[in-house]
């Protein structure tokens, strides 16, 4: 705090200040000692707030006592808060800015109200420590330091207590499965198996993991396998032990040895001990205590039986402990296992060999039926109507879970009385009145076992509604919000906040719903235990209604619903120690896309009163602008108001010094605030692209992190030297206009080679070519692309419309390792190849010079006769190639030896292109897609031969390619997609190959104009849509004539037929196509009249169609008059300018 003397100097010099200058200076040194006072005793108390954590459970008002000193703490913290915004104002404005009165107004309220408010949070905060302190002592909890005395240890046995398991068949058939491995005596993985690679074990002892929330029943679910009869008989021992919170290695294997029948291990000539293990075992079995004559011992028994281990509710994370009690088993007799119950995936991920085994909530009919016994009782099948109602309501909000059940069917039997279940119904889990064997004391033990850092992240996911989708990114910003996170080890906040996500997610307090969008849900009990924990501290209000609860004490508050009245909205500016708000992150999910409350009558309360609040959510509300008074959040460090009609930003948004976050996505904002470059701590900034190149001098914001695009002028504050300090940036970088940079020594001026987070990166030059010599120095271009040298870590790297000749020396595998992505795109000029690194995934190339491509593996490795695996292949899987003009030949280069990997394949508009090896296409093994489009000059002396993964093909106009057709289409039963456009070698489609196509969704063909015959539709179960256009010669040589109807009264799938012809609909191949429904697209037809034979036949091939349209028909006159016999029909006509009358229609039209 020596700035505080500092400015005192600076006041006294100040002849505006002189008025308060004697005040100030009297006040400021006896304030600077108070305040570093008050620092120190933030930190002991957070380390009490941690510590008496353990002890919260053990007694309601000793919860009390803590929550009030964590009230002092926090109001201490904002006091602290403050004061250090004003260092950040001196450090960002200087000293002389703190002398002009606004600000000297602040500073003069702050620090002149400041020591008496200093000493009083001082003496708030000791009086709270003493009142704890007093109550562990009186209560002896500093007698009980260990958390396994905190909470009672548990322990189970192997016999399954429940008189009958409900709903658990599948899973228990699945382990028992895994169990015996019929047939596989080695105790190796199985190819039946799911085994992570990492944890791919040769050991003869397989780890299996049964992994869940407290209470879901996972030792009911080991005991029922445990006691098995094929279990029983497969494995010669069995031995449960219930291994708790204390994993102590040498009690763990005594009680391994104890529970083996030794008699038989000792006894006569059929011993299985060797004499020095008798040994060994008779010093065990006298009280002799050597570990390693015990682990001796326990390989000894380990190896003589097939043996069947259960280590049931493991809490162990100490890799290291698990291995040194795991190696006397390791090599144990084959077969053997070892099946564990545990609540952490991070557990079950030390243990297991196997994957893990995930219990979920019973299915619904399953828990049904059992909370009716916890409920009502064995036996009790003439039910209570409106209990069995109330029972049903109850129920749903339990998902699944066994233990929480019996908890809640245990209060429910106590009283068979409609008001006092309705009564349980209608309270939170965690008030009613519960057991130490109940559902949530074995909640609370999983998060006493949480770190401190960890308690805190989860107690806040209350303010999510529960059953809500939490976006990661959302999730993470509140922690680093409300200063839950830190740094450490070089590692920024965010990456540490994904580290405790991760760890949350492994101990089952979290659950990865969405993998691809990185969506996570609370199952409902964990919403209840943090419920339990955050109540003081966490408001909702829901519906215009909100829980009682003290101002003083809360925290956070979240606003749920599409609507709230203006009286409730100023109500919240009383709640002043708010820290977070969130409103707009809800909608969509509690709300429609937009929220209708109107923030402008509360604003001026809200942005005066909640002067502590770090994280505001105001996105999609009915609100227009900001006031100038929003500079009165002096601690806000995230601000969304996406999605609103706000369209200018005041300027002393300017002044929100600690702002990290700021979403501006989806505002009509014109322009952005001339002081902008003074939020230096701002991270990550959402905003239009436009509004982007408006921050003139953005290098200054170094802290910045994501810069979407960047747009180079010659103006100052918008050269490319910007970018040089912004070191922090991640993800993408994208930067346009690079004919703007003047030289090579520019370029480098970027320092692009420092940005060492940056995944992905796009330059990018002005694609429009003129006459204007800056746009057509192509050297130039060379030099510049040269200078932008990237960090070696970058994954992702775009070129568009670089017009030089060379690569730039950078672009090559010792320089970028790690590229897995490279898009070139408008380089026609670029003729020299580069060498990539093995690592890419994905090539586009459009546009591109180049005569033929990069190679992508060792360059000395031979075609033929190499063995497999003897050298370094390609990872390539996705492959574009798009208008590159000069590329003639592949046939040296797509080949499945070098390219092993490979998914897609997409060749368009190539021109000159005239070779592929097209019959090893074949051994492309994980190829899914394949396009060949406009390479006309493709010729083949060989057949096309494909792979059976082959998900999608699409020809069109490819030479002498189609000559393969139709014998390239067989054995691929997995094909679902299949494109012929412009065919001209294609006869015919038969049965033989057709029919092999049984997973195909989609069959286009159009343009074959040598096609004369189809067939095997029958066998096209999965068909959805089917196009035949342009196939003239179809209908002069199949012979037409009308089906038997085909009902397919189970098919759900509506069938769209998209045809030029309607005599097509007379072919056999139709014949078992028609679906119980069918959409039928009559397109670009040149017959005048349809459907003009034998009405009742085209009623009865027609009776299906329950959509009918008519598209660029130019000749077509009439529809027919049967159509008025048509029921449920929808019909469209569009461009089919000679019909001038219709017939009379169907009234169901």
């Amino acid at each position: 705090m020596g700035w505080l003397l500092s400015f005192a100097k600076e006041v006294v010099q100040s002849a505006a200040a002189s008025v308060v200058a004697d005040e100030l200076v009297r006040l400021l040194p006896c304030l600077d000692h108070d305040l570093e006072v008050l620092r120190t005793t933030l930190l002991t108390t957070r380390l009490r707030v941690d510590n008496a954590e353990q002890w919260r459970f053990k007694n309601a008002h000793f919860d009390q006592l803590l929550m009030q000193l964590k009230a002092a703490y926090y109001d201490a913290e904002d006091l602290i808060a403050e004061f250090d915004y004003v260092e950040l104002q001196q450090k960002i404005e200087g000293q002389a800015s703190l002398l002009l009165s606004s600000s000297l107004d602040f500073v003069k309220n702050l620090i002149s109200r400041a020591p008496d408010k200093v000493r009083q949070y001082q003496r708030r905060l000791d009086d709270a420590a003493a009142a704890l302190e007093k109550v562990i002592v009186d209560l002896n909890f500093r007698d009980e330091p260990k958390r396994s005395d905190v909470l009672r240890r548990r322990q189970t046995g192997s016999f399954v207590t429940e008189p009958e398991v409900f709903g658990r068949d599948e899973e228990r058939e699945k382990v028992i499965a895994l169990l015996l491995r019929p047939g596989d005596e080695s105790g190796r993985p199985s190819n039946s198996e799911s085994v992570p690679a990492k944890r791919m074990k040769t050991d003869n002892v397989s780890v299996l993991p049964i992994v869940g929330i407290g209470g879901m029943g996972k030792t009911t679910l080991a005991q029922v396998v445990f006691n098995d009869p094929r279990v029983r008989h497969y494995f010669e021992t069995r031995i449960w032990i219930c291994v708790s919170e204390i994993f102590d290695v040498k009690r763990l294997t005594k009680e391994v040895i104890s529970n083996v029948d030794l008699r038989h291990q000792t006894d006569g000539k059929n011993s299985s001990l060797s004499r020095t293990n008798r040994k060994n075992l008779t010093l065990y079995q006298t009280g002799g205590k050597n570990f390693s004559s015990l682990q001796v011992v326990l390989n000894e028994i380990a190896t003589s039986k097939r043996f069947l281990l259960v280590l049931d509710d493991v809490w162990n994370e100490d890799k290291m402990e698990w291995d040194k009690f795991y190696a006397p088993m390791r090599s144990g007799y084959r077969g053997s296992m070892i099946l564990t119950t545990t609540r952490s995936s991070k557990v079950a991920d030390i243990m297991g060999t196997m994957d893990s085994i995930f219990l979920e909530g019973l299915p619904d009919d399953s828990f049904w039926e059992f909370f009716k016994t916890c409920a009502f009782g064995y036996g009790n099948e003439k039910l209570n109507q409106e209990l069995e109602s109330i029972a049903k309501k109850i129920a749903t909000k339990l998902k699944g879970t066994p233990l929480a059940a019996k908890t809640v069917g245990g209060l429910l039997k106590e009283k068979m009385d409609a008001n006092h279940w309705r009564s349980i119904m209608n309270s939170e889990m965690w008030k009613l009145r519960q057991g130490e064997n109940d559902i949530f004391p074995a909640l609370q033990l999983s998060y006493q076992y949480l770190p401190p850092h960890l308690k805190r992240c989860f107690s806040i996911c209350s303010i999510f509604p529960k059953d809500y989708e939490i976006d990661e990114v959302s999730l993470i910003e509140l922690w680093v919000a409300q200063g839950f996170v830190t740094s450490e080890d070089n590692m920024l906040p965010k990456d540490v906040a994904t580290r405790y996500l991760g760890e949350l997610t492994s101990r089952s307090f979290l659950r990865l719903r969405n993998p691809n969008k990185r969506y996570y849900v609370i199952h409902n009990l964990m919403h209840d235990l943090a419920r339990s924990v955050s109540a003081h501290e966490v408001l909702m209000v829901q519906n215009n209604k909100c829980e009682q609860s003290s101002p003083s004490s809360v925290r956070h508050l979240a606003i749920l619903g599409s609507y709230l009245e203006s009286s409730m909205l100023k109500e919240i500016g009383r709640y002043s120690r708010l820290r977070s708000v969130l409103s707009g992150i809800f909608s969509g999910h509690w709300s429609p896309t937009y929220l209708y409350f109107n923030l402008t009558p509360a604003s001026g309360s809200w942005f005066t009163q909640l002067r502590y609040i770090r994280l505001l959510d105001i996105s999609r509300c009915a609100i227009k602008e900001l006031p100038e008074s929003i500079d009165n959040l002096k601690l806000l460090q995230y601000l969304n108001i996406s999605d609103t009609a706000i369209g200018r930003l005041p300027n002393s948004l300017c002044c929100l010094y600690n702002l990290r976050v700021l979403n501006l996505d989806g505002c009509p904002l014109q322009s952005i605030p001339k002081g902008f470059i003074k939020l230096i701590n701002l991270q990550n900034l959402y905003m239009g692209q436009n509004l982007f190149s408006q921050v003139a001098e953005i290098g200054k914001l170094t802290s910045l992190q994501n810069l979407p695009r960047f747009e180079v002028r010659k103006e100052n504050g918008h050269r490319i030297a910007e970018l040089k300090d912004l070191t922090q940036l991640r993800r993408t970088l994208c930067i346009k206009s690079l004919e703007n940079v003047e030289s090579q020594e520019d370029a480098c001026q970027a320092k692009l080679c420092e940005k060492k987070n940056l995944d992905e990166l796009v330059l990018g030059w002005y694609s429009n070519r003129n006459t204007n010599p800056v746009f057509n120095d192509f050297p130039l271009h060379e030099k510049v692309l040269e200078g932008l040298s990237p960090h070696r870590n970058l994954r992702k790297l775009e070129i568009i419309s670089y017009y030089g000749n060379k690569h730039p020396s950078w672009l090559q595998r010792e320089k970028l390792p790690f590229l897995t992505s490279v898009r070139i795109q408008d380089c026609p000029n670029l003729k020299d190849i580069c060498y990539l690194p093995r690592s890419l995934e994905l090539l586009v190339l459009e546009s591109v010079g180049w005569e033929s491509l990069p190679k992508l593996w060792d360059e000395d490795s031979p075609v033929e006769g190499i063995r497999s695996g003897s050298m370094e292949s390609s990872s390539l899987s996705y492959l574009s190639i798009n208008s590159c003009s000069n590329l003639t030949s592949l046939y040296e280069w797509l080949l499945p030896l070098y390219l092993p990997a490979l998914k897609s394949i997409n060749i368009v508009d190539c021109t000159k292109l005239t070779a592929l090896h097209i019959e090893r296409f074949k051994e492309f093994l994980s190829l899914e897609r394949l396009e060949i489009k406009n390479c006309p000059k493709l010729a083949s002396q060989e057949e096309l031969f494909l792979p059976s993964s082959l998900l999608s093909l699409h020809i069109n106009s490819c030479g002498d390619l189609d000559k393969s057709f139709p014998s390239c289409l067989q054995n691929l039963t997995s094909l679902m997609d299949l494109d012929l456009f412009n065919c001209q070698h294609i006869e015919s489609l038969p049965s033989k190959f057709l029919g092999n196509l049984t997973s195909l969704k989609l069959l286009r063909i159009v343009n074959c104009p040598e096609l004369r015959s189809l067939g095997g539709s029958g066998a096209l179960t999965s068909l959805q849509e089917l196009t035949i256009l342009e196939c003239p010669r179809l209908t002069e040589t199949e012979p037409m004539m009308y089906v038997n109807r085909v009902w397919r009264k189970d098919d759900p799938v509506t069938l769209v037929v998209v045809i030029d012809n309607t005599t097509l609909l007379q072919l056999p191949f139709f014949r078992n196509l028609l679906p119980s429904t069918m959409s039928l697209k009559i397109q670009n037809s040149l017959e005048s009249l349809i459907f003009v034979e034998d009405s009742n036949e085209w009623l009865q091939i027609l009776a299906s169609v329950r959509y009918l349209s008519f598209e660029h028909c130019s000749n077509l006159r009439s529809l027919p008059a049967w159509l008025r016999s048509s029921t449920s029909l929808q019909l469209r006509m569009t461009d089919c300018p000679k019909i001038d009358l219709l017939p009379s229609l169907p009234a169901t039209l």
